[in-house]
């Protein structure tokens, strides 16, 4: 242990009364002095364990940061003593390594491919990866049509993990023209992994969305919560998933998870046996799963799971039905958002009234694209082929700790952790926080100005919001603010944010308002003056809100009148 670089406690964090030994595939964030050695990891009783030491980045200042990936088999609350030692010099990979073709773990392989990503997910006999198996788009709006714009051709480049971790790195470009801004384009990342022994493929995605100039005011009952947005954002698939499973109306695709509660239950894509007017859903999230969710067509399925570690919603996977020939057709998309026609309720006899005025009104039905406008988002999915209907229970275990990975903390670690660590998390921050230190002092020029800045008045105060512009050296932000009686102008210094609420003003009375960027005792140029007239908000009414829509959707609200009152006269 003396002389060993990391030594950790490692515990699977389920209760004791949940059944069954699960292979957990621990990930753990290192820190080395120099470029990482060739390292060998030992259990507590000495005895060697596969593993690879992964994604190592310099920091800038001669250290490297690095991932440790094991595959452990555990009970629950079973736990286990790991040392990482140094065996050898680093390994050098080849600069001009050929794109490797395929990842094989011996029970599973994977065949990727320019044109599709991933051309082929086979277990066995059983194959997984159909047409278009995996695409990334973004749907935008541009003088009034919806344009999906497609990725481009995938770059495929090997990363060496040694034997017992297959590894390659894929990335893309999603590029589309706007009004303001010209092409812009999204980047889309993705490291595959595949221990050896393995049944399945690990996903770490990671996605930048292009900023694009916002031009709408998001209308909220609370004045203080409206924002600039560009609406003309309407989906984002940064990892779409398009498995080979075929289903009919009556022997329908069936979708699996796991919930919050420990129950493990399904439901039926059978939609179009009680309203023919369903049989194509453009979005659909019942989803509610704690880790991971699989679909199958009875005897095949896909399971697809999320690291909390990284990124977790409790339905994080939307989905999408088409039926083409009597045939259907599914479609996932993990952290992506889809956007469409709402379920047709028909068979009730209704007018469709209801369905109209709900999707003109409801906000929780617009397009949730404009919050992907301008943001990075990082996940990472376990994607698992399985024969026949149900996961697996070993599967559904092995998900389940992808999904909350078995506990870790540092018992010694190298001198080159200058900071107190004992947790993961505080690994990982300490790694942000140096790489930010880095990527300050390699960027130059002058602060960039805030953007989409507005003054939201209230009773007694202003709400000034904006969107914080992407720049490592900003550390704060300045907010000036006078009356407009005034010659000075008063002033606060803020921590990095997005709002801030100035109290203490006189209702009736005009207020200007500007913002500016920070860094050290450097400051960007100011925003365009805001001046706006302090006082409670007016209440909206529905039919007040015609003068913002387009003329179709005018149109739509009209007839939906019309048709109210011909039902009711």
């Amino acid at each position: 242990m003396e002389d060993a670089l990391y030594v950790f406690e490692v515990r699977d964090v389920r209760e004791a009364s949940e059944p069954g030994r699960a292979r957990s595939l621990v990930r753990i964030p290192l820190v080395f002095a120099a470029e990482p050695p060739t390292t060998l990891l030992r259990d507590g009783k000495a005895r060697s364990l596969d593993h690879a030491v992964v994604a190592a980045k310099p920091l800038g200042d001669g250290r490297f940061a690095a991932e440790l990936w094991t595959l452990l088999e555990l009970g629950p609350g079973e736990g286990r003593r790991l040392s990482l030692w140094a065996s050898g010099p680093p390994r050098t990979a080849a600069s001009d390594a050929p794109a490797p073709s395929e990842l094989s773990s011996g029970s599973l392989v994977a065949v990727l491919d320019p044109a599709s990503g991933i051309a082929s997910l086979r277990s066995g006999d059983l194959e997984l990866a159909g047409d278009e198996f995996l695409s990334s788009f973004v749907s935008y709006r541009s003088a009034d049509a919806l344009e999906v714009h497609p990725n481009r051709p995938w770059e495929i480049r090997s990363e060496p993990a040694g034997d017992w971790l297959r590894r390659a790195r894929l990335r893309t470009r999603i590029a589309f023209a706007t009004p303001e801004d010209g092409e812009v384009a999204a980047t889309v990342e993705v490291a595959l992994s595949l221990p050896a022994g393995a049944s399945w493929l690990v996903a770490d995605v990671d996605v930048v969305y292009p900023y694009t100039s916002k031009r709408d005011v998001l209308h909220n009952p609370s004045q203080k919560l409206r924002r600039y947005l560009d609406r003309r954002w309407v989906e984002v698939a940064p990892f779409q998933l398009h498995p080979r499973l075929s289903g009919t109306r009556d022997d329908p695709l069936r979708v699996w998870k796991h919930n919050y509660l420990g129950v493990t239950s399904h439901y039926d894509l059978d939609y179009a046996r009680i309203n023919p007017k369903n049989a194509e859903i453009d979005a659909f999230n019942h989803q509610v799963t704690a880790g991971w969710v699989a679909v199958s067509d009875g005897d095949r399925g896909l399971l697809v799971a999320e690291d909390a570690d990284v990124r977790a919603s409790f339905a994080f996977a939307p989905m999408r039905l088409r039926e083409e020939d009597g045939r259907q057709a599914l479609w996932l998309n993990p952290f992506g958002s889809y956007h469409g026609r709402q379920l047709d309720y028909s068979q009730s006899d209704g007018t469709g009234l209801g369905a109209e005025v709900t999707e003109l009104f409801s906000s929780s039905l617009y397009p949730n694209g404009p919050s992907y406008n301008g943001q990075r988002e990082s996940f990472s999915l376990l994607l698992a082929p399985y024969a026949g209907d149900a996961p697996p229970d070993r599967l559904q275990r092995d998900a389940g700790n992808f999904f909350a990975a078995p506990a870790v903390v540092y018992l010694k670690m190298p001198a080159a952790v200058d900071a107190p660590v004992r947790l993961p998390h505080q690994m990982r921050a300490l790694v942000t926080q140096e790489r930010h230190a880095r990527a300050r002092r390699e960027t130059a020029g002058p602060l960039p100005t805030p953007r989409a800045f507005l003054a939201n008045p209230t009773q007694g105060a202003v709400d000034v919001v904006w969107d914080e512009p992407r720049d490592p050296r900003i550390d704060g932000y300045e907010v000036e603010w006078r009356s407009a009686e005034a010659e000075d102008w008063q002033s606060v210094r803020l921590a990095p944010g997005r709002r801030h609420r100035v109290d203490g003003l006189i209702d009736g009375e005009s207020y200007a308002f500007r913002v500016r960027a920070a860094a050290g005792g450097e400051a960007g140029p100011w925003t365009e003056v805001a001046e706006v007239r302090v006082g409670p908000v007016e209440v909206v009414e529905m039919a007040s809100a015609l003068t913002e829509m387009s003329p179709g959707l005018v149109w739509r609200y009209c007839k939906a009148a019309l048709v109210h009152a011909w039902v009711t006269r």
